[in-house]
């Protein structure tokens, strides 16, 4: 009688273990967030701050100096300054548009007197990137107050303002740049003012991807 209590007693523990056992392995509900995988917003636009150093065109003046040297003032020669932006264009970040505005300068090696053409550009591209750095950009650039100013050795010219297509080819922030520009001064003659030289893009606030 004793080993049947026993028996049932065992048994009804056993039958009791496995049904707790069985109930504490039933799953947990767990809420996990779920992974972005979409790519983070585009910075669509970019401060620009840049330069160029250009040669070419006809010469718009000559001057000589009292060692018999002289030196031609080109129509498309000079270095520019300028600023502006770019704004990207597309879900794929491959296109975008660039507007700058500087001021353009070349001078002589007098030192007596200040022999200057300045002119201002205004600059607009469109932009198709190539891969991680090349880049094409073609579009069309207007030059304003174009001033010839001869130190008060010559005459002065100014010319009506001109614009032309312009196209460039860059690697990263360098590009190489050709511009067919043509001046007419008061009179109306006609010079040539392309030019063809290195541009410098620095990005002062880069997009973020």
């Amino acid at each position: 009688m004793r080993k049947i209590l026993f028996c049932s007693l065992c048994s009804a523990l056993f039958f009791s273990f496995s049904e707790t056992k069985a109930q504490s392995s039933d799953p947990v509900m767990i809420t996990v967030d779920p992974v972005r995988t979409d790519n983070p917003p585009v910075k669509r636009a970019a401060f620009l701050l840049g330069g160029a150093l250009e040669l070419g065109g006809d010469a718009v003046a000559v001057v000589d100096f009292q060692d018999g040297s002289k030196q031609k003032v080109n129509a498309g020669q000079g270095g520019t300054f300028f600023a502006g932006g770019e704004w990207t264009l597309g879900k794929d970040d491959k296109w975008g548009i660039r507007a700058t505005l500087g001021i353009k300068y070349v001078t002589t090696k007098a030192t007596n007197v200040n022999i200057t053409l300045t002119r201002i550009p205004l600059r607009i591209t469109g932009i198709r990137q190539l891969g991680k750095k090349w880049w094409i950009a073609a579009g069309a650039v207007t030059h304003q107050a174009i001033r010839f100013n001869a130190g008060g050795i010559g005459q002065d010219l100014k010319f009506t303002g001109a614009i032309s297509p312009t196209v460039e080819i860059g690697y990263s922030g360098v590009s190489f740049v050709f511009t067919p520009m043509t001046y007419k001064d008061e009179t109306g003659a006609s010079y040539k003012a392309g030019s063809a030289g290195l541009a410098f893009n620095v990005p002062v606030r880069r997009r973020k991807r």
